[in-house]
């Protein structure tokens, strides 16, 4: 599972196999949202994490499992 931060500061936790799409924001906006994580069945998280932060958590998660 990998932790997300949105916009509100709620945490949502996510199976990694069902995020589809990690996009960084250029600008960070006044809510703080830095990236924005779109899952498989089509929701999107305004997320306060950066991207390639949550990229090296799905890399070691996946790194993890394989084992």
């Amino acid at each position: 599972m990998i932790e997300i931060t949105d916009h509100a500061g709620r945490k949502h936790f996510v199976a990694s196999a069902h995020i589809s799409d990690i996009r960084e924001i250029e600008l960070a906006t006044g809510v703080g949202i830095r990236s924005h994580v779109r899952l498989t069945d089509g929701r999107v998280i305004q997320a306060r994490d950066e991207a390639s932060m949550l990229a090296s958590a799905i890399f070691n998660e996946q790194k993890r499992t394989d084992r």
